[in-house]
């Protein structure tokens, strides 16, 4: 990482969007995205998916859904389909190509 951006990933843990809302309240006019996997290694819990979308509209930030590891695991069009995720970009790799080195970025006009 270039030593310019150390300290600029306040990271949170998936399913506490409590954590996600503190970073917000101490640093409002630097949150520019939220980086996030749209599943790890349990289900989202009722009113996360909604606080998170919650957060970026009212901060205006950016919603990237990192879709690397659970792609295509779950269906065709990546997991974030399946939990209600609305990201502004989604991120693909590693699967979508079989092993070969591929990937792709998605998004929706702004």
């Amino acid at each position: 990482m270039p030593r310019g951006l150390l300290g600029t990933a306040l990271p949170f843990q998936y399913n506490h969007v409590e954590e996600l809302q503190e970073i917000v309240l101490k640093n409002r006019d630097k949150i520019a995205a939220v980086v996030m996997e749209p599943i790890r290694d349990q289900n989202p819990v009722p009113g996360f998916i909604e606080g998170i979308h919650g957060i970026v509209k009212e901060t205006g930030a950016v919603l990237i859904i990192d879709e690397v590891s659970a792609g295509f695991r779950l269906n065709t069009g990546g997991a974030h389909l399946l939990y209600g995720f609305e990201p502004d970009i989604a991120v693909f790799a590693k699967a979508m190509s079989n092993g070969y080195p591929m990937a792709a970025i998605i998004g929706k006009g702004m």
